[in-house]
């Protein structure tokens, strides 16, 4: 019964994001979020896919056309944020320690959100107009986003103290 309630408020919605536009949008929307939803319907997104789904939407802002989008569908899923707890762990300058991987990832994903809403903030060319956006999601990665190569990422440990990772690619989160 639950899933058939949660089916039928996913299609309500869906039906929502599509036929609710503004005028003279020509229904252009982006349901990859909503499709994301839908795929992963057993409710238990994690705080780091939604620091992730956050950076995918304001990502996808700055993309017009709907030929190549950032994809959230595999960004988010939990064997991405895997693979990038993995790389979190490396033993590379500073490594995460096991206990501590959910709050770094779910820092470092909070870091991808920021860095891209400094592209979408500038006062001069903010990437989420219409004359500044980019036609395809890896234009934008290398216009917009450049600064987003290297970013430092403070998580909590499991201690309660902090900690920072320096010069993280924050672009390779983005995935297309």
């Amino acid at each position: 019964m639950k899933k058939i309630l949660t089916l039928l408020l996913l299609t309500s919605l869906s039906a929502t994001v599509t036929f609710c536009t503004k005028s003279g949008d020509g229904g252009n929307t982006d349901t990859t979020l909503l499709l994301y939803v839908v795929n992963n319907s057993n409710n238990q997104v994690t705080e780091t896919q939604k620091n992730c789904l956050g950076a995918y939407a304001l990502a996808n802002s700055c993309v017009a056309g709907d030929e190549e989008k950032f994809n959230p569908g595999i960004g988010c899923s939990p064997v991405t944020i895997a693979k990038t707890e993995e790389t979190l762990a490396k033993p590379t300058g500073s490594a995460v320690a096991t206990a501590d991987l959910v709050s770094a990832s779910t820092a470092y994903y909070k870091a991808v959100a920021t860095c891209i809403s400094g592209a979408i903030s500038k006062s001069i060319t903010p990437c989420n107009l219409p004359q500044y956006k980019y036609a395809r999601a890896p234009q934008a990665v290398s216009g917009a986003f450049a600064s987003c190569k290297t970013v430092n990422v403070t998580y909590t440990k499991a201690d309660n103290t902090s900690a920072t990772l320096n010069s993280v690619d924050a672009s390779s989160a983005l995935v297309f």
